[in-house]
């Protein structure tokens, strides 16, 4: 039976139609325009769905389910939105008694990085594993990213996210560039430095790209290793930007983390990229829309 995979996030938008294994028939993305709030948003939902059936041949009374993924805290116990941190109009929303109404199926509702994990461990790099922890573009399965650690320039504590997260190294990057740098020429600007540009100036000998990262891959690893001394997972999932980089990062990446995990666990831990890539969400909706039994405390 045909399911519907959501993807409602701070930039983008994304809608699949699939199956609850998470193979997907069609995918529809379009940039999410702030201007137009959260009423807006759902305006274009309901094309985007539209739409999304139509190209995969499925008349809508023939879905199954539908699983979301929402780009920030959602209250599962009752059923509506905590807020979003980057388009306004969300907070309280029943989101999925609207869905319901909207679409005439049942509807699943969790946070986008919940839906993400569950996809990689369903269909994706956990598959066959028991236990897996996923860590997406804001670093954010079990609100991880909202955790503290040291900022490694100021050495005062502050969320994981704002260090670690694809976003963040090119943020970061953009602080202490020159404008000749090699990071910018390679980006062309430094207003246009990202994780990649950073990772690839690395790769070409940047010194400074290459501080930049052993920084990401020390503080990172403190926190998963903190994660992994508590939750006993047996593979940790890396997604998002970061996911993309090879060996300079990886590599010291796992040796922190291995180094910081209580020994006796750190033997049955992996540390591998996500396999899923942009559609990551909207794989995990789908596998969602087929798990009435998912725990309500998945945030």
């Amino acid at each position: 039976m045909p399911v519907i995979g959501i993807e409602i996030g701070g930039t983008k938008l994304q809608v699949g139609v699939g199956e609850a294994t998470g193979t997907l028939v069609c995918l529809v993305r379009r940039a999410v325009e702030p201007a137009r709030g959260a009423s807006g948003i759902r305006r274009m939902l309901v094309e985007m769905v539209a739409q999304a059936l139509a190209e995969a041949g499925v008349d809508r009374r023939e879905v199954g389910g539908i699983g979301i993924g929402f780009g920030g805290p959602y209250d599962c116990t009752h059923e509506r939105v905590v807020r979003s941190f980057q388009i306004e109009g969300w907070t309280g929303f029943p989101l999925r008694q609207w869905a319901e109404e909207q679409w005439g199926a049942p509807v699943m509702v969790r946070n986008d990085a919940a839906v993400a994990g569950l996809g990689e461990a369903l269909r994706g790099a956990g598959h066959g594993c028991r236990r897996v922890f996923y860590l997406g573009q804001g670093i954010g399965a079990a609100e991880i990213g909202h955790t503290w650690a040291p900022d490694p320039e100021s050495g005062q504590l502050m969320e994981l996210e704002q260090i670690c997260s694809g976003w963040s190294i090119g943020r970061r990057a953009r602080k202490v560039v020159e404008p000749a740098s090699r990071m910018a020429v390679l980006a062309g600007s430094v207003d246009a430095i990202d994780a990649a540009v950073v990772y690839a100036a690395a790769e070409q000998g940047d010194v400074m790209a290459q501080s930049l990262l052993r920084v990401t891959a020390e503080t990172l690893g403190f926190a998963r290793g903190n994660m992994a001394t508590l939750l006993h997972p047996e593979l940790i999932v890396i997604g998002g930007g970061v996911s993309k980089m090879g060996a300079l990062l990886w590599e010291p990446l796992r040796e922190a983390t291995l180094r910081r995990v209580m020994a006796p666990f750190a033997a049955g831990v992996r540390i591998e990229p996500a396999l899923l890539g942009d559609a990551v969400v909207v794989v995990g909706g789908c596998c969602l829309a087929d798990q009435p039994f998912l725990p309500v405390s998945v945030p």
